[in-house]
């Protein structure tokens, strides 16, 4: 039984993910490899839906961060959707709202 996926799910969509649970140095190594394939969308803008992610550390802001990156450098970029209370709080202390269009 693989625990991390036990305690996050990663749904792949059209034009991108959506997470539920914690996002933290457990499970952070299964949401890099979610992420290695970006799928390609017309406007540019991946989407990440959050509203089910119920915590977030600093090795899962280093994935998310990671997949903004890579999504800049091919000239789109990546929006966080329904942020929980929980990521929402994580985004304003680091000061990353700007770098993550978050709707």
């Amino acid at each position: 039984m693989n625990q991390s996926k036990d305690r996050l799910s990663v749904t792949t969509l059209a034009g991108g993910w959506t997470l539920a649970g914690e996002i933290d140095a457990f499970t952070s190594a299964d949401l890099a490899e979610a992420f290695l394939h970006v799928p390609a969308v017309a406007d540019g803008v991946i989407e990440v839906d959050v509203a089910r992610v119920t915590f977030v550390d600093s090795s899962g802001l280093r994935v998310l961060l990671g997949l903004a990156e890579r999504v800049a450098t091919a000239g789109g970029r990546v929006a966080l959707r329904n942020p929980s209370g929980a990521v929402s709080k994580i985004l304003e202390i680091t000061g990353l709202e700007s770098t993550f269009g978050v709707e």
